[in-house]
């Protein structure tokens, strides 16, 4: 809120949506993202507390990079 700079929240994401790629439009990231955010814990990166994603696929990488 004091114009600090943040990392993302899901970095797999965050990079698909700056990268352009034809076949994948940036409101489908940004729709995944979303879902992915209401089955995460409640992000408290602006009470001073850094949130680290929490669903992992079975193969131990997190859900997003499957999503």
């Amino acid at each position: 809120m004091a114009g600090n700079q943040l990392p993302p929240r899901f970095e797999h994401l965050a990079t698909l949506f700056t990268t352009p790629d034809p076949a994948l439009h940036p409101a489908a990231v940004r729709e995944t993202s979303q879902k992915l955010a209401k089955r995460e814990p409640k992000d408290q990166t602006f009470d001073g507390l850094r949130t680290e994603p929490t669903l992992f696929h079975a193969d131990g990488r997190p859900v997003e990079e499957h999503a």
